[in-house]
């Protein structure tokens, strides 16, 4: 018989933490102990246990009262709140030719630059297209 994979985080049962910086931590969730995620903070296992998987969580400073946990699910709304931003538009003073390729129109290419105006990354599109 098939058997189910769990739909929350049990005891004694590893997984695996993304943190910000995009690296991947594997920690074994054992009841009434701490985990620690270095610069990103701590929080305690049993926080976790019961919760479900594939969320985003946010570490508390203090422990929140209603739910009498240190960790709070952040909804996708709060979390791709910057990237759907659909009333974003570019500068009035922008050529045409520039506003298209800030709004990522006509196949624009695409430079990132630091202060200096030395091109950091630049997009590779004719590559990419033609592979």
């Amino acid at each position: 018989m098939l058997e189910m994979q769990p739909k929350t985080v049990r005891p004694n049962s590893y997984v695996g933490l993304c943190l910000p910086s995009g690296s991947l931590t594997i920690q074994e969730i054992k009841p009434n102990t701490t985990i620690s995620l270095g610069k990103y903070g701590s929080f305690q296992s049993n926080f976790l246990i019961g919760r479900p998987f594939h969320y985003t969580y946010e570490i508390l400073d203090q422990i929140d009262e209603k739910t009498g946990s240190g960790l709070r699910i952040i909804p996708p709304s709060e979390l791709y709140a910057g990237i759907h931003d659909e009333g974003a538009q570019p500068p009035a003073d922008l050529e045409e030719d520039e506003a298209q390729a800030v709004n990522g129109k006509e196949g624009a290419q695409f430079e990132i630059v630091d202060q200096k105006g030395e091109v950091l990354v630049r997009t590779n599109r004719n590559i990419v297209d033609d592979a």
